[in-house]
């Protein structure tokens, strides 16, 4: 059953699952107080946005390389400027 809405000027619609708004959604506290339920909701939704995982979580550790090579330089020299021997904290035993 598709339901027709209206906020701020947009159309938009949605599908009720057991005629419940927001039934595909879920909570850490439905995770816990009724885990029997939960859990094919849960696989249901990860079923549905799996490509969306894959991709995002690729991008993500493709950015953190990215941005650990990028900003290797400046992060060592702000350790040897604090942390080395002639540094304003000296050596500690160990780094940022």
């Amino acid at each position: 059953m598709m339901t027709q809405g209206w906020a701020g000027g947009l159309d938009f619609s949605y599908s009720n699952v057991g005629d419940v708004i927001g039934a595909d959604q879920i909570s850490l506290g439905d995770m816990l107080s009724n885990p029997t339920q939960a859990i094919p909701q849960l696989q249901s939704n990860l079923m549905n946005n799996y490509q969306a995982i894959l991709v995002g979580s690729f991008f993500t550790a493709l950015s953190f390389k990215v941005a650990r090579k990028v900003l290797r330089k400046p992060i060592n020299r702000i350790n040897s400027g604090l942390f080395g021997k002639r540094g304003i904290i000296g050596n500690i035993g160990f780094k940022l």
